[in-house]
């Protein structure tokens, strides 16, 4: 049996530390845990990436990675090379035996990503595409992370991520989003409410911003 709690605890943490050591011990049940529970955000955002790109081919990031469930699903619709980074180790050694991903790597998304993905660590910014599904929620980042994550997307190119019912609305997200979108930096191309984790009763927005360029 998985530990119900582990998916209870990833909304009440409140520091990178607490959101580090939760991943690190959830790794090796994460999956299982969330399929129980009907996990259906990382195909959404794949599947919205795939209706709105144009072409497949270029790189695409998988932000907050996780056990690589998005990966797999954005592979499957035929993007890549792909690469993926996370704050917890543990989830990156899990996303590993997925062999999706050309590079993995560890990043804090509420800092400046120019810095932390950078070619010389195997990454490939500017990107095509960044997708962060089931990632951005107040016990994980900000809404600093909005800005920090286009910082690496390529001029035209798509952010395709998920606020779920914990986020939207009040969680500030919506005002990062606007911001932008009043700066000229990004337009809302795809926007669309549906299941998130419907076992716990819990919706997502799945959002898609264009990068001007």
């Amino acid at each position: 049996m998985t530990d119900k709690k582990l998916l209870a605890r990833a909304y009440e943490v409140k520091t990178l530390q607490e959101t580090e050591r939760l991943y690190d011990d959830w790794a090796a049940t994460y999956d299982s845990e969330l399929i129980e529970n009907g996990y259906m955000t990382p195909q959404r955002c794949a599947d919205v990436l795939a209706a709105l790109a144009v072409g497949r081919a270029g790189p695409t990031i998988d932000l907050g990675c996780g056990s690589g469930q998005c990966g797999q699903a954005l592979k499957m619709a035929g993007f890549g090379p792909l690469d993926g980074a996370d704050y917890s180790e543990g989830m990156l050694g899990m996303a590993a035996q997925t062999g999706c991903y050309r590079t993995l790597g560890r990043c804090n998304l509420m800092e400046p990503l120019g810095g932390q993905i950078t070619r010389d660590a195997g990454f490939s910014a500017p990107y095509r595409n960044a997708v962060a599904a089931g990632v951005l929620n107040p016990a994980h980042t900000e809404p600093s992370a909005i800005a920090n994550i286009l910082e690496i997307v390529a001029p035209g190119g798509l952010f395709v991520f998920s606020l779920n019912d914990h986020v939207y609305p009040g969680g500030g997200y919506q005002e990062a989003i606007a911001e932008k979108e009043a700066d000229g930096a990004v337009r809302t191309v795809f926007k669309s409410y549906g299941g998130h984790i419907p076992q716990r009763g819990l919706n997502a927005w799945v959002v898609a911003l264009q990068k001007a360029g």
